[in-house]
This record gives structure tokens, sequence and C-alpha cells, in this order.
């Protein structure tokens, strides 16, 4: 099934918080509510403190939300990559940016 848009949005909450939203909608315009997406900043896959990825079930909207402590980030542009997965679709991943400045 093709994916018709993949967008990704960012939050602020403060300097160090930053909630990514992804939303996954079908060619039909019809949310697709399964699968998982998981995110990357440069690259490198978002984990929690005990190393494993940190990835977010789509919910009945087709999106998901993901909180992220961004504390440790230095002041730069960033790509941030969001990645589907779902064994019904193909992967699918979508890429931004995001500015990190000095407050």
């Amino acid at each position: 099934m093709i994916i018709q848009s993949f967008n990704i949005v960012f939050s602020s909450y403060d300097e160090t918080m930053t909630s990514f939203l992804s939303n996954i909608v079908t060619v039909s315009d019809t949310p697709i509510t399964t699968g998982k997406i998981f995110f990357k900043i440069n690259g490198k896959t978002l984990k929690d403190a005990n190393g494993k990825v940190i990835y977010a079930k789509l919910d009945s909207n087709g999106e998901v939300s993901v909180d992220y402590n961004i504390g440790n980030l230095k002041v730069n542009t960033y790509t941030v990559k969001a990645v589907f997965n779902d064994p019904g679709y193909d992967k699918i991943e979508s890429d931004t940016t995001m500015t990190v400045v000095k407050s």
C-alpha cells in the first residue's frame, strides 16, 4: 500500500524537552493504525537511559508522539528522521531539520 503523507512536527516544552509527532495516512486518507515509528537525530537512533530504542505505536489517528530530552545537544542544526515499520507496509522514512539555539 502506498503512503500518502508522512510528516514530522516538533513541539518544545523548554530548553531540554522536545516532542516529536509523526502522522501517517494511506492513499485513501484513512489513518494507518498499526506499526511503529522510531526517530533518529543525525543518523543515531534515539534510545532511552537503558540503551533501548525509543519507539511509539501509531494511535487510532495514525499519529505518534515521543518526548525526548535534547539537553545534551549543542547549538547546531540537526537532521531528524522518522522511520515507520509495519509488516503490512513498506518501510517508510521521512526527515526534516531541527535547529537548537542558545536560550
